[in-house]
């Protein structure tokens, strides 16, 4: 992440949470907004799908004004501090005399009512986790691999023309080389590509046998090939030619070089026929 973004996420009050890849349990929250998007740009696309880009944005405008099921709150509220104003929504409400009050009140208002959409927020978000938490301990099975371990990991990716039916899932074996949290743990392969995997991913080996990791060797750089002793068509060593301005015609020796004879007229002597 460059400095420059780091700084934006700052001003912002942005806190940036790393995810565990090919693991998408883990980031549930982004996951649970494209299931969302997925199924409302289902009912509005065209037949050949490629109308999709733009619907996103009605579908966007809706969600943003729609109530959060836990919080009770919308998007739109949370950031704004009042309801979306849709399209006929004015018609539906009464007429009512508008309040005269002051700028200075009407922000105050606006503060304290953030102040408790944020409160009660935060209040549903954390009895949502712990509820989602209690619901996914009921089948967790506690795990831990210590370093060196050998385990297989879980690769769904299948690779064109293979059928799913006989694939085979697991690949490996890879060796464990850190453990980085209680759930993301850094492995090696036979290659010796490291990459970092959530322990859902992993499954332990019990046949060290199995690993028989490769050295790595440093890739050589193509040197210029270059003959021993090149020797030209005259006997001369190709070292001592030299470049001209031409360098694709290829220079004479002085010994080669000949020098051009005046033309001879060998035609047999015709008489002239005038006299």
């Amino acid at each position: 992440m460059s400095s420059f973004f780091q700084k934006t996420c700052k001003i912002l009050g942005v806190r940036r949470v790393r995810t565990s890849s090919y693991h998408a349990s883990s980031n549930g929250v982004v996951e649970r907004l494209h299931r969302s998007l997925h199924s409302g740009l289902s009912h509005y696309v065209n037949a050949n799908n490629k109308n999709w880009d733009e619907v996103v944005p009605y579908f966007l405008m809706s969600h943003r004004a729609t109530s959060h099921t836990f919080t009770g709150y919308s998007p739109f509220y949370l950031l704004h501090g009042r309801e979306m104003v849709l399209p006929k929504t004015e018609n539906l409400k009464a007429r009512l005399p508008k309040d005269n009050t002051d700028e200075d009140q009407r922000l105050e208002n606006l503060k304290l009512n953030l102040r408790l959409a944020y409160k009660l927020a935060a209040k549903a978000n954390r009895k949502s986790h712990l509820n989602n938490k209690r619901l996914y301990d009921r089948k967790a099975k506690p795990r831990e691999f210590a370093v060196q371990d050998l385990v297989y990991l879980y690769n769904p990716a299948l690779k064109p023309g293979l059928i799913r039916k006989f694939a085979k899932p697991w690949i490996g074996p890879c060796q464990i080389t850190m453990k980085i949290s209680e759930l993301n743990y850094e492995i090696v392969d036979e290659k010796g590509r490291r990459q970092v995997v959530h322990i859902n991913s992993l499954k332990k080996s019990f046949n060290p046998e199995l690993w028989n990791p490769k050295p790595r060797q440093k890739p050589e750089r193509n040197a210029p090939r270059r003959l021993a002793n090149p020797q030209s068509a005259n006997g001369n060593p190709q070292g001592d030619f030299k470049i001209g301005p031409y360098p694709l015609v290829c220079p004479q020796t002085s010994e080669a070089r000949t020098e051009h004879e005046p033309l001879v007229d060998h035609s047999p002597d015709i008489p002239d026929l005038t006299q």
